[in-house]
């Protein structure tokens, strides 16, 4: 309520406006229970981080940043070939 400068009154309306947490987890790819002991989190995230390391679905997206990269570098090389003697 301090943050956003709410009264009682609109943060209840913002709260319960909000979709339900169950629904929220049901249309979740992944989803991280972080309500108990900090360890058990902390085995979540390092169990998904390895399933999502391992799988194909971030492919695309590794490739697109190697590809910036290699273009960037590319680039850069040009200039400084055709710009230094």
């Amino acid at each position: 309520m301090r943050r956003n400068n709410l009264n009682l009154e609109d943060a209840e309306a913002r709260i319960s406006a909000q979709l339900p947490l169950k629904d929220k987890a049901r249309m979740a790819r992944h989803v991280l229970d972080n309500s108990g002991e900090w360890s058990i989190t902390k085995r979540q995230v390092i169990l998904l981080h390895a399933e999502l390391e391992r799988s194909l679905e971030y492919l695309p997206l590794r490739l697109g940043v190697l590809t910036g990269l290699a273009g960037i570098v590319s680039l850069l090389y040009l200039l400084t070939a055709t710009l230094l003697p």
